[in-house]
């Protein structure tokens, strides 16, 4: 949760049975992700939560976006890499593959790829 707080979610945890649930109370881009909210809240937050709880899945519950008054992701237990939770009908499931880069992953380094053509050019 240190994560989210220090950048502004206001958030904590909950754990019931084997699931946890995590709560923010306070959207710090609220005004970008009402223009964005695909980016914003399912790509964004989501990654973040998945990334600093090391899991591949989140289910989202409310979004303070869509007039919620907190944002919730909930993160199933995950057995044998099956996960075991029991979706509501609305729970909408965020997967790892969002179109933003891995936190996790190097940045690519473009300046090599320049130096090789100056280096050809130069021959």
């Amino acid at each position: 949760m240190a994560t989210l707080n220090n950048l502004g979610f206001e958030a904590n945890v909950q754990k019931r049975d084997s699931i946890r649930t995590i709560t923010s109370r306070n959207c710090p881009v609220l005004r970008v992700a009402r223009a964005h909210r695909e980016v914003v809240c399912r790509g964004l937050h989501a990654e973040i939560i998945r990334a600093a709880a090391g899991v591949p899945i989140v289910q989202r519950g409310k979004w303070i976006v869509d007039g919620d008054p907190v944002c919730t992701h909930t993160i199933p237990e995950v057995r044998s890499g099956l996960t075991r939770s029991k979706p509501s009908s609305t729970a909408r499931i965020e997967k790892r593959g969002s179109p933003l880069r891995n936190p996790a992953s190097p940045p690519q380094d473009h300046a090599d790829h320049e130096d090789r053509g100056r280096n050809k050019s130069a021959e």
